[in-house]
């Protein structure tokens, strides 16, 4: 169909860690691009090995899921276990 057609092409020109992203979220291509936004903007340098920094990662994330505490921890899970977002 054509919207499986418009899912396959934007799953394409994703990048590694936004691919994984699209598939913890049941490709809700919107929330990936969003969540990816917020990630680079929130993520300060060295986030991954200091708690501090950490939560204001967490932040970003939850003000992008509404106050969803359970969907923020599922997506930052997934974050954290990406390489490509130190």
């Amino acid at each position: 169909t054509a919207s499986t057609g418009l899912a396959y092409d934007f799953f394409r020109f994703l990048r590694r860690p936004q691919k994984a992203l699209y598939n913890a979220l049941a490709g809700d291509s919107e929330l990936v691009l969003q969540i990816h936004d917020a990630i680079m903007q929130s993520k300060p340098a060295g986030w991954k090995t200091n708690p501090i920094k950490q939560r204001r990662v967490k932040q970003a994330l939850l003000a992008v899921v509404s106050g969803d505490k359970e969907r923020m921890q599922h997506i930052y899970d997934v974050v954290f276990a990406q390489d490509e977002y130190i």
